[in-house]
């Protein structure tokens, strides 16, 4: 039996497509395209082992899951897991806010204990506690916060007092929509992905980078990362941003391949970058990008070979701008439409 929480194994029976996936030593969830085939699998282990049956999937490592057949819709949330995050860290009489972080909001190390005084008044707050329970959350349904998380997370050896408010609003905003869900919004649209990236805003001067990869409406991938070299200007951090969305891409162009039929047209990525878009068709490297790693320029072999097609996207309508930065209520409501998550 699998023991670890993200084994999954994949496989076919009668041609049929299937995968068992074990969540806990205790726990897994079957799926496949009939019901024949889950009731042989469910049949396997029976006879190997003690089993029960719980039906179809309602609760996931504290994710509800709402699936209607005869409507196709399918809704993941985590409301229930928010009110014990709120519960936990003693907010439950906390007003609500509606963006996780201020526009404009600045973290540093300058705001990191320096004396001892500092570090003992620091010494008994559950700063890495919360920071792990808001990343779960950002991992598992929450693009909208995947930002503040990953702001959150550098400060994680050495938390000041601004660190642990910034960390206690992104909890006051989780509160103020824990009935926010991501939605499988169109079952007959294909993958679609969105890359943005901030250019050295942050006290460390690198880049961030998101993207967001869909499959039927629902964002399937998606992240927030620091870019690991200072790029020297806003293409660069763009081209940079696009490899790494890249990956993810090819990943589950396979995985669909997998489960229905290879996928023969491109995958539409969409940057709010001219220059960048034009990089991918260059291949006369400037100069001046001697310093990118050549891992980067593998974004244009993937466009050559049509796994990839890019089109330009407004600013005003680049979703994945919520990974990149604090936005204000207004855009980031667009926004957060937009990702499906309702």
């Amino acid at each position: 039996m699998p023991q670890q929480f993200d084994h999954a194994v994949f496989f076919r029976h009668k041609g049929e497509f299937l995968s068992v996936v074990s969540i806990s030593t205790d726990d897994m969830v079957i799926s496949s395209n009939t019901i024949e085939s889950i009731n042989w699998v469910k049949g396997e282990f029976k006879k190997r082992f003690k089993v029960s049956d719980l039906g179809e999937i309602k609760w996931l490592l504290g994710l509800e899951v709402k699936y209607n057949k005869a409507a196709h819709t399918l809704s993941i949330s985590q409301s229930a897991y928010v009110d014990k995050l709120v519960e936990h860290f003693g907010l439950n009489d906390a007003n609500t806010i509606s963006t996780p972080f201020e526009p404009g909001t600045t973290l540093s190390t300058d705001q990191s204990p320096s004396t001892p005084r500092q570090t003992a008044n620091m010494q008994n707050v559950p700063y890495k506690e919360l920071v792990g329970s808001v990343a779960w959350s950002a991992l598992a349904t929450r693009p909208d916060i995947s930002f503040p998380s990953l702001t959150l997370s550098q400060f994680m050896q050495n938390p000041g007092r601004t660190h642990w408010e910034a960390g206690k609003h992104v909890v006051h905003y989780l509160k103020g929509t824990c009935d926010y869900a991501l939605n499988l919004t169109d079952p007959d649209e294909g993958i679609i992905a969105y890359v943005d990236a901030d250019w050295g805003s942050q006290h460390h001067q690198h880049s961030i980078s998101g993207h967001i990869v869909s499959l039927a409406g629902m964002p399937i991938v998606w992240g927030s990362k620091k870019q690991s070299i200072v790029m020297l200007s806003l293409t660069e951090a763009e081209y940079v941003a696009m490899t790494n969305t890249l990956k993810d891409i090819l990943w589950l162009r396979n995985l669909v391949a997998e489960i229905r039929a290879p996928i023969t047209t491109p995958t539409p990525l969409h940057c709010d970058n001219q220059g960048a878009i034009a990089l991918t068709h260059n291949n006369k490297f400037h100069p001046r990008m001697k310093y990118i790693n050549i891992c980067y320029h593998f974004i244009r072999e993937a466009v050559q070979n049509d796994h990839i097609l890019l089109s330009y996207c407004p600013t005003d309508a680049m979703v994945a701008d919520v990974l990149t930065k604090a936005l204000p209520r207004s855009k980031l409501l667009r926004f957060i439409e937009m990702l499906g998550l309702l």
